[in-house]
């Protein structure tokens, strides 16, 4: 099953493009020694890695650091179909919290890979980093008496992933003047209207 998958993974990258001419017979393949179960593990996700970057890309909004990947387990679902859980842990800057504990599911076949399902389970401190950002968004919104619900929110790592994504759209500046260093602006957009919200050093909110 594992010379199975390794040549499905492989046809991920490297899809067949019509008849393959001269190729090499098994007569002329030499085996001179049998890789380790550690380099196959190695190679599977070397293959899948970037199908994992877009999957971890399109579950947050924006690009995310991860370490810790290990693919956990390969489920053969017939002839060059298989199911592969991709194990890791995502982190903010400098490999600091908060931790999160990802699980993907992916369906691998001939020449493709697609997620099924992707689990998440956050730490303590994305929790308590969720339930400031929020104050602070409750604490601008009794400010000025906008009621930010019926707007989507957008934070600055995700406006700079779509601005990457997007041609369409342009990258976004940054905020002069300085603001809270344990919180990025927050941008609330609807329809074609939007407001910047952010607080200043001294703890004032703003709005633009």
């Amino acid at each position: 099953m594992r010379i199975q998958f390794l040549l499905a993974v492989v046809l991920l990258v490297y899809p067949i493009q019509g008849n393959i001419a001269n190729a090499t017979t098994s007569t002329n393949i030499a085996i001179q020694q049998a890789p380790s179960e550690e380099v196959l593990e190695d190679l599977q996700f070397a293959m899948l890695f970037p199908y994992v970057i877009e999957a971890v890309d399109s579950y947050y909004g924006e690009r995310k650091q991860f370490w810790k990947q290990k693919i956990i387990d390969i489920r053969e679902q017939g002839r060059y179909h298989f199911l592969v859980k991709v194990q890791l842990e995502t982190f903010q800057h400098s490999h600091g919290p908060s931790f999160g504990q990802d699980l993907i599911t992916f369906r691998v076949d001939l020449g493709k890979a697609t997620v099924t399902d992707y689990n998440h389970k956050g730490d303590e401190w994305e929790t308590k980093i969720s339930v400031f950002r929020n104050s602070v968004i409750q604490d601008v919104q009794n400010t000025f008496g906008i009621d930010f619900s019926p707007y989507k929110k957008y934070e600055y790592g995700q406006l700079l992933f779509a601005s990457e994504t997007q041609k369409e759209l342009q990258q976004p500046g940054t905020i002069t003047g300085g603001y809270k260093n344990v919180v990025n602006p927050f941008t609330f957009i609807k329809d074609d209207f939007g407001y910047i919200v952010y607080k200043k050093n001294d703890g004032t909110n703003v709005v633009l």
